[in-house]
């Protein structure tokens, strides 16, 4: 027992030893690995590891942190390095195509972690796996955990894009329409907060760990379906290096299963322990740049903060004093008048901070914010004779109002958006409408209205109602000085959860008396009676006929959904048709508007097809387009679009994709197509032209240089790829 006690302690510290010495020693409980003399010579020839990562922020698998890489992966990666005597060079792209670039140029000697698939295998080689993940969907907690979410008709489902599990996903879906991709795990769970989706879809180390750093409350983890689904990563090597791939199967295989069990410990089952570390030497040179930070409040937001006095007082003031006292620098109050004051404030650099703000799509383009240090639900404030309100979302015509600029503004358009909503500055001027009856309630988070309401000052009124959103609030700040954000995320972890609950309890605690009056109880209960006698009644009548409506109804959306996806296919290649394209096309112009981002379009056709036609029959003809269409739609990403642009030809529309890139791929659909016998037609080929997006943004002229390009290809003698390149002003 002893002894396996201290090789446990033995196996544990080599794992962080060789993290904090980076992977210089070597494992004195690993023997050495016995190389070939080919495998010896490659390994001498080289003076690093150039490895690539497609994403940057794949916490806690693998992601950027202060320029470093950091994770599961990296820590098990740096082990394998010292296995093999070569040290590892990383680096990261913000896209796929951008990676794969450089994979197949030899510009870096792997990827990773990247799923194995057998589609992938064709083009490159794996290492054994190096991690197992298991797909799984975060949902509200009001959802129950034993329901088929996939199946639920029109859910709102979100993934990250470009990602292995998204088409599986879009596969078990009961409406993959609803299927929306995030560029960032981040995103994908602040797009879940805010009401813009209704369940995420993800790792669940991934989605453990965002809710962990997040402090993310009010959801949990059911399984993506009935069946597990497991994914294996490796690192994938270029087919040309099967010796790199000998080289680091050796490597991972000589880590101890001890080894690698306490890495998932610590990355996976203890997340905590990586949250507490210390503040880096760069996050401390940054605060030394720092010295100050002036920041605003709400001045009208009691018990969470407010201006008394002049001085910020509240729930906000006794966090930013934890704050304060641990870090070297200064934060100075800039005083507004009202909230929307102090939005203005931070747009004009008055101010760099919001002590106490809630994440919106909107907001994050212009701030980065801590974790969540309080969450809230969303209620309304009516009088309370009005009868209470269960369903915003069924309340016809009613007025609200809001207090202007508070992030519950966005979430409440987003979530029910015929509510008609009329802002006001603060809660005094909301209640004040109430009383005139200017409005039929006001929305403003639980504990707020709580200690109004029971103050005494407000009688006659309560909380009428409660919206299915809730409100998390941290602390933002500006773009320039999102490293502050990710330092008080570490100062969060050093303050005592006990010292945290403290704080939030001692201004949010609310003692509420309610008092009832016994007259207007009986009659309420009587009418009450009366009113469950009919509903009862007409439920008996009306029941049978429901379920009769309600299978008539859901035929019907079935028929629909069949008839608009009709719309869009086409009938023989069963990919998009014309309208689909267009439809693409227009979308895709829409986003190059708003991002800048490229765009580019390859223009196909199949080679002397009319020959096809005559020699083998129009029936043989049909389905070299049936193949060419399945072997194109297999090998493009899943961001790029396919369609048949019309009889022998198909269009490829290819986002965030410059014109040297479109050709990389061009090039590659027509190898693929090339270098295989279609069933009975023998070896076809195709024509390729490539154009990208101008300045002027229309479809038309792009489409017109493709067909330009694509001419060229077939006037040179076709099985070729073609670009079209614009002449510089």
């Amino acid at each position: 027992m002893i002894r396996r006690l201290l090789t446990t302690i033995l196996l544990l510290g080599s794992v962080f030893l060789l993290t904090a010495m980076g992977s210089v020693l070597a494992d004195p409980l690993i023997d050495e690995i016995e190389f070939t003399e080919e495998e010896q010579a490659w390994l001498d020839s080289k003076t690093a590891l150039h490895l690539h990562t497609i994403r940057g922020d794949y916490s806690p698998v693998i992601y950027v942190e202060g320029g470093q890489f950091k994770g599961f992966v990296v820590e098990l990666i740096n082990i394998v390095s010292n296995n093999i005597g070569l040290p590892i060079h990383y680096s990261f792209s913000k896209s796929t195509e951008q990676a794969i670039f450089l994979f197949d140029s030899g510009q870096t000697d792997a990827l990773l972690p990247v799923v194995t698939t057998n589609l992938r295998e064709h083009y490159a080689l794996f290492t054994v796996p190096i991690l197992e993940e298991e797909l799984v969907i975060m949902v509200p907690q009001g959802m129950p955990a034993g329901i088929d979410v996939l199946s639920i008709p029109n859910v709102r489902l979100g993934v990250v894009g470009d990602t292995t599990y998204q088409a599986e996903v879009a596969r078990f879906a009961a409406n993959s329409a609803n299927l929306s991709s995030y560029n960032r795990h981040e995103d994908l769970i602040t797009a879940l907060q805010l009401g813009a989706i209704d369940a995420v879809i993800a790792a669940q180390s991934v989605l453990q760990y965002q809710i962990k750093t997040r402090n993310i409350k009010g959801y949990h983890l059911v399984p993506f379906t009935n069946e597990k689904h497991r994914y294996h990563s490796a690192i994938a090597i270029h087919k040309r290096n099967p010796l790199l791939q000998s080289i680091l199967n050796k490597g991972i295989r000589q880590i101890p299963k001890e080894v690698i069990d306490a890495l998932e410990d610590k990355w996976f089952l203890n997340s905590s322990d990586a949250l507490a570390a210390p503040i880096s030497d760069i996050d401390l040179q940054f605060l030394a740049q720092l010295k100050e930070v002036d920041y605003c409040i709400d001045p009208q937001w009691k018990p969470l903060e407010w201006l008394e006095n002049g001085k910020h007082v509240g729930l906000s003031a006794d966090l930013l004093s934890e704050i304060q006292s641990r870090l070297p620098i200064q934060f100075k109050l800039h005083k507004t008048e009202h909230w929307q004051d102090s939005l203005e404030a931070l747009k004009r650099g008055q101010c760099q901070m919001l002590i106490m703000a809630s994440a919106t799509l909107t907001r994050l383009k212009e701030m980065s914010f801590s974790r969540s240090y309080l969450n809230t639900p969303i209620v309304i404030v009516t009088k309370e004779k009005e009868p209470y309100i269960a369903d915003a979302a069924t309340i016809g015509s009613k007025r609200f109002g809001y207090i202007q600029g508070y992030a519950y503004e966005e979430l409440v358009k987003i979530r029910y958006p015929n509510l008609e909503l009329k802002p006001y500055e603060s809660f005094n001027d909301a209640h004040k409408a109430l009383q005139r009856n200017e409005i039929d309630g006001y929305i403003e988070n639980y504990i707020v209205s709580s200690y109004h309401l029971s103050s005494g000052d407000y009688p006659g009124y309560r909380i009428g109602g409660r919206l299915s959103l809730d409100m998390s609030l941290g602390i933002a700040v500006t773009k320039e000085l999102t490293p502050l954000s990710k330092i008080i995320n570490s100062i969060f972890n050093q303050i005592p959860a006990q010292e945290r609950e403290a704080i939030v309890s001692k201004w949010t605690t609310v003692e509420v008396i309610k008092t009832i009056n016994k007259s207007a109880a009986i009659k309420v209960i009587s009418i009450a009676l009366v009113i469950i006698a009919v509903i009862i009644f007409s439920n008996y009548k009306l029941r049978r006929f429901n379920q009769k409506l309600h299978k008539a109804h859901h035929a019907l959306q079935q028929a629909n959904e069949e008839l608009a996806q009709m719309a869009v296919t086409d009938p023989l290649t069963r990919i998009g048709n014309r309208a689909y394209l267009d439809d693409i096309i227009a979308k895709e112009i829409e986003r190059n508007l708003r991002y800048s981002h490229s765009l580019s379009v390859l223009l196909i056709d199949v080679d002397h097809f009319k020959k096809i036609n005559d020699k083998f029959g129009h029936q043989v003809g049909d389905e070299v387009l049936k193949e060419v269409s399945q072997r194109l739609a297999s090998n493009i990403r899943q961001s790029d679009s396919l369609g048949r642009w019309g009889g022998e030809e198909f269009l490829i529309i290819c986002p965030e994709t410059d014109l040297d890139n479109a050709a990389i791929l061009a090039e590659k659909l027509r190898e693929i197509i090339n270098e295989k016998e279609m069933p009975e037609a023998g070896i076809q080929s195709i024509s390729i032209g490539v154009a990208e997006l101008a300045h002027d943004r229309k479809p038309e002229p792009m489409i017109a240089r493709a067909d330009q390009a694509l001419y060229q290809a077939k006037n040179k003698g076709r099985n070729r790829t073609a670009i079209f390149r614009q002449q510089a002003d």
